[in-house]
């Protein structure tokens, strides 16, 4: 008996890249923006990153990257943005850290419209003054690191933006390149504090092997078998 699920809880499309930039929106250079693009030096998963090249050696920011989705308000459902980096550094590099901004806005086009919010990492809540997040990187920069994010539930039910900015070194020549993949927005089921699964587990299966030419009978048992949100009627 063969089965397949559908499991996804990521609401970010192309989240590793392999389709280019499709889904996301990249920029020139400017005094705000800064220019990326799709790189197959390496990745963290699959074939392709993006890489941003250029540099601050100030507390300036330009963004390179952003991504947009429409999420909905529920206090049953939380949030959890991942993002994955990688620093190509060289010798005495100094600090180094990617900024990012998360905020949800209104798409309803008809006023009186709902302020926009902004992801503040340093309390860990929702707020109306815009905000832009600071990442350092503590450990040794030449990976891949998973930075984790528990957003809870949204504001409001509106369209979510992602800003992912150029990266900021300390001392100047010590990057070469910030390589951003496996961007994912993931959510499960929230009840209070309490935080689980989506998809909850079918446990009420019984395949039975039953051999009759032979004194041999017995039962197999199947576990982890998940149901997919569209087959719970």
């Amino acid at each position: 008996h063969e089965t397949s699920q559908y499991l996804e809880t990521n609401q970010f499309q192309n989240s590793g890249f392999e389709n280019g930039l499709t889904f996301w929106s990249t920029y020139t250079a400017t005094a705000t923006t800064s220019p990326g693009e799709i790189s197959d030096d390496f990745s963290k998963q699959g074939n392709q990153s993006f890489k941003n090249s250029q540099t601050q050696t100030s507390t300036n920011t330009r963004k390179t990257l952003t991504g947009e989705v429409s999420v909905v308000n529920s206090t049953h459902l939380g949030h959890t943005l991942k993002v994955n980096t990688y620093f190509d550094v060289n010798t005495n590099y100094g600090e180094v850290s990617f900024r990012w901004q998360l905020r949800i806005e209104d798409n309803n086009p008809i006023p009186p419209l709902d302020p926009t919010y902004y992801w503040n990492d340093s309390t860990e809540s929702w707020t109306t003054t815009a905000v832009i997040n600071t990442q350092s990187i503590d450990e040794d920069p030449d990976k891949w690191q998973e930075f984790k994010y528990d957003l809870g539930s949204f504001p409001y039910t509106g369209n979510l933006v992602l800003d992912l900015y150029e990266p900021y070194v300390q001392n100047s020549g010590g990057l070469n390149a910030l390589y951003y993949d496996n961007i994912t927005l993931e959510f499960d089921r929230k009840d209070g504090d309490k935080r689980t699964d989506f998809y909850g587990k079918i446990d009420d299966f019984e395949y039975r092997r039953i051999r009759t030419s032979a004194n041999l009978t017995g039962n197999i048992e199947i576990t982890d078998l998940q149901l997919s949100h569209n087959n719970y009627s």
